[in-house]
């Protein structure tokens, strides 16, 4: 699940990915960050997944193409 969400970050912090928005408690930012981060993730193609960690080298970048979408 690591490689999962370093995916899904795709070398962002993760409040560049998921903005916290205004006014939005720490237990909301965090209930709903993981809920865009599951969606972002079944959102993404599994046989993709396969094929970018059968072809993952350390210090490769990997930018899902779900990435834009979860930052909504």
């Amino acid at each position: 699940m690591p490689d999962e969400v370093r995916q899904i970050l795709a070398g962002r912090r993760i409040v560049d990915a998921f903005p916290v928005r205004w006014g939005e408690s720490v237990p909301a930012y965090a209930e709903r960050t993981v809920a865009e981060m599951m969606v972002a993730y079944l959102r993404d193609d599994p046989s993709d997944r396969a094929s970018r960690r059968a072809s993952h080298r350390p210090g490769k970048s990997h930018r899902p193409s779900i990435g834009a979408a979860a930052t909504g």
